[in-house]
């Protein structure tokens, strides 16, 4: 019998693999990808290769056989591709079969328009794939206002990135929004999170709230278990208006520890935010008013030496933070286009060590689902040790036998 904790665990790292390296897509696969709203038909993620777009509407994500999603990020080249044999999609490293894997089945609302006839699959996206907790997330905006003053972060591609602005609106408004997330919780969605760039003239605060309206009266509810993902503000007052607005959780992304580091690699934030020890003070205020568990931070992992981050990791889980460190990936758009991310065992490292801090510091699953955008490596880890995982394995089973 196999040790079903390892068969998990080394899926979580080819989860891992395939995020960091991307997949390529043999060309018989393509077609059968015809009507699928993925990634890149959203248009709501960056790519890898913005030249597959005219030819490449990829799914959702793709299932490994123990039931983890894995996004299909494009990357041409890639030592991963997805292959076609006898009907069955296969999962190749160098053209070495590593498993037969299954398309995540997508959502029902992605083939629904909102009232004013905009396609849901433009307005949010699910990262949820199989599992029973299904989250929705929204990216209000295609650009971010820093472009004017040549500030954008340097891991950025949101600027950058002309793929993102063909076929697509630049904004999504409240009721666009609101409408697209009364279908997803319809479909059994409970968690939102509502993410973007910098506004012009920082007006974030009233996006946010008149959103959080709509979402309450489209569902029906005040409270929608939402995330609000914002710059922080220099009142920090202005957090408490977040929570009464019905929010359950709010995100400040810290993106790389200390000070030198985050002027350099954050220069809008420095200008917008009123600097990095505003930051830091904005994240603890939140904890303050949210509590520990309902305010997250990300980190993009890769950027500098892994001692700092970790003591950065180490630092925001004792306040209590939900912290993500995500696997940098320099997109094309982005300021740092055609650099390298470290390896695969880095950030491997990264990840098992960012879940077993957040654990010792009483961060647990249920807190990474209430304030994550979507399903990170270290919230799975985090759901292997707590159990989660076999419950999720078991359930697959039972389908198979029914």
């Amino acid at each position: 019998m196999p040790d079903l904790k390892q068969e998990l665990l080394n899926e979580l790292h080819l989860k891992l693999k395939l995020d960091v390296e991307g997949i390529d897509y043999e060309p018989e696969v393509i077609c059968d990808f015809a009507g699928y709203f993925g990634i890149l038909k959203r248009l709501n993620l960056p790519s890898f290769d913005p030249s597959l777009l005219d030819r490449l509407q990829l799914p959702i994500g793709i299932t490994l056989p123990y039931g983890t999603d894995v996004g299909a990020i494009p990357v041409k080249g890639s030592d991963y591709s997805i292959a076609k044999e006898d009907g069955a999609l296969l999962l190749k490293e160098r053209g070495r079969l590593i498993a037969e894997v299954a398309l995540t089945p997508q959502p029902e609302w992605i083939d629904k328009f909102t009232s004013d006839g905009t396609p849901m699959y433009e307005v949010g996206f699910s990262s949820s794939g199989n599992s029973q907790d299904k989250s929705i997330i929204f990216a209000y905006s295609t650009e971010c206002s820093v472009k004017e003053k040549n500030e954008t972060c340097l891991f950025c591609c949101l600027n950058g990135n002309s793929v993102l602005k063909q076929g697509a609106s630049l904004w999504r408004n409240p009721l666009q929004i609101a409408e697209t997330s009364k279908a997803a919780y319809d479909e059994g969605y409970s968690h939102l999170t509502i993410t973007g760039g910098f506004v012009p003239e920082r007006r974030e605060l009233d996006y946010y709230l008149d959103t959080a309206e709509k979402i309450q009266e489209a569902i029906g509810r005040k409270d929608f278990n939402g995330s609000a993902c914002i710059g922080a503000p220099v009142d920090l007052d202005v957090i408490e208006k977040y929570k009464e607005a019905g929010f359950s959780s709010i995100a400040f992304n810290t993106e790389v520890w200390t000070k030198p580091w985050f002027e350099v690699i954050c220069p809008g934030k420095v200008t917008e935010c009123g600097g990095y020890d505003n930051w830091l003070n904005a994240i603890k205020r939140g904890v303050e008013v949210f509590g520990r568990g309902n305010v997250r931070s990300i980190f993009v992992a890769g950027l500098q030496p892994k001692e700092l981050l970790l003591e950065g990791i180490e630092q925001l889980s004792e306040w209590g933070v939900v912290v993500i460190a995500s696997p940098w990936k320099p997109y094309q758009g982005s300021p740092l286009e055609g650099h390298r991310s470290p390896t695969v065992d880095w950030h491997w490292d990264i990840q098992q060590k960012t879940a077993a801090i957040q654990r010792k510091n009483g961060l647990t699953y249920r807190d990474h689902f209430n304030s994550s955008p979507g399903r990170t490596v270290t919230m799975e880890l985090i759901a292997l040790e707590e159990g989660r995982l076999y419950a999720r394995q078991k359930a697959a089973e039972n389908e198979e036998i029914a």
